[in-house]
């Protein structure tokens, strides 16, 4: 735990892409996690306090496996955040000791988040992304080294949960792709407008205005920010958006986070859904009954809270001893799961044939013409047509405004009750 995967990115290295680690000659002690990457803490039922915390000297990764052998086991690199302002607070969240049990290799890394991870000048100076090129840099590490840990550099899945998944999401279209060989997405994509940001580089200036240091210099800009502390920085840079910007366009409440960088040789240099790249590993997605609800009481599950089947939630462990003792549905259910994304990591299937602890249970891919999927419940069964009444009803939507719009706009209905 806690090994250094790139060099401390403070001081002149602040906001900029990640640079190598220092070798060491001797023996490394990598028996403690490191803090996470510097962040405001805005969720409550964290194990955090409310506010600001972590640290920037934060380029560590963990890594647990089940023996240091030979074995080539698959590997799953967990990758949590919420919108790239928030991540998870490693084991202390999410410990990986279900799949350890199953013979599986667990990596997890930290990034650097918001303004830290994601300013940028929209030029060389700082194209932006480096929150992003951390991930990268430590999945570089991960390939070149997880076979010292008993893992497999050809069975590297990325498992995410929302930004993470997101993070995924980009990285399959990029000239990352190739670190990896297989990916789970929880509750995410890069398809939704709430992650890729535009016109940044007026956000970095007016960041400068709100912290004292206003300059028209990109090279003095850079410096100054970086001569602020990073508390104070995070503090604030929400509000470098343009007024009104979330109300007008309707997204998230970010300021910095993922861009596509005008630099041809970027890591994100398209929108995925302008790519023409071929996506030629499998994929693994879902998402819960609640998303983006959490209230307390309600049925049907939250964004996230399949993650306490999948890892031991510390907060959970009097839950997961019941469970052993009386084995319910939910014990069930959890192993069923487990066992899933483990095959998965291993094979590429969530349920390869004569599983016995499946008791039979096949999920066919997802395509176009059967639309079949799997409805993980206290029984698990394959449903086809997610959702179609929601995509008819949108189908039907673009389908008639198209008919009234000019070079795409429609500036007045003849029918002025037709509206959303």
């Amino acid at each position: 735990m806690g090994i250094p995967y790139a060099a401390p990115p403070v001081g002149d290295l602040r906001f900029m892409p990640p640079q190598p680690v220092n070798p060491w000659d001797e023996p490394l002690t990598t028996t403690k996690e490191k803090p996470a990457c510097i962040q405001y803490n805005n969720n409550i039922k964290k194990g955090q306090p409310y506010g600001m915390y972590g640290v920037e000297d934060c380029l560590y990764l963990d890594i647990f496996t089940p023996a240091i052998d030979e074995n080539e086991r698959a590997v799953i690199v967990l990758i949590v955040t919420d919108h790239f302002q928030n991540s998870y607070n490693k084991s202390k969240d999410y410990a990986p000791d279900f799949f350890i049990e199953e013979d599986v290799v667990v990596v997890t890394i930290s990034h650097r988040l918001a303004a830290i991870g994601f300013l940028s000048l929209e030029n060389e100076l700082l194209p932006g992304n480096s929150g992003l090129k951390d991930i990268v840099e430590a999945l570089e590490w991960v390939r070149d080294n997880v076979g010292q840990f008993g893992g497999d550099l050809n069975r590297i899945t990325l498992m995410g949960l929302q930004g993470g998944a997101a993070a995924i999401d980009l990285l399959m279209y990029s000239k990352a792709k190739d670190l990896f060989s297989a990916a789970i997405l929880h509750s995410g994509t890069s398809w939704s407008t709430a992650y890729l940001q535009e016109d940044v580089r007026k956000r970095a200036f007016r960041l400068g205005e709100i912290m004292e240091v206003p300059s028209s210099s990109d090279i003095k800009l850079l410096k100054d920010l970086q001569g602020i502390p990073a508390d104070k920085l995070l503090s604030r840079d929400l509000h470098a958006s343009p007024d009104d910007y979330f109300k007008e366009t309707q997204r998230s409440v970010i300021a910095f986070s993922p861009i596509v960088e005008k630099q041809p040789d970027g890591l994100i240099t398209e929108y995925p859904e302008d790519s023409t790249e071929r996506i030629n590993i499998p994929i693994m997605m879902g998402s819960n009954s609640r998303e983006g609800m959490n209230e307390d009481g309600t049925w049907g599950a939250a964004t996230g809270d399949e993650m306490c089947y999948l890892f031991k939630c510390p907060d959970l462990v009097k839950e997961y001893l019941k469970l052993e003792n009386n084995v319910p549905e939910e014990k069930i259910v959890q192993k069923k799961m487990i066992k899933m994304w483990t095959n998965f990591a291993k094979c590429g299937n969530p349920t390869p044939e004569n599983d016995e602890d499946l008791e039979g249970l096949q999920w066919p891919p997802y395509t176009v013409e059967n639309k079949e999927y799997l409805h993980i419940d206290k029984h698990m069964k394959i449903n086809k047509d997610l959702y179609k009444r929601r995509f008819n009803f949108w189908d039907q939507f673009i389908e008639k405004w198209e008919r009234l719009a000019v070079d795409g706009v429609v500036t007045e209905s003849k029918n002025k009750k037709d509206e959303l």
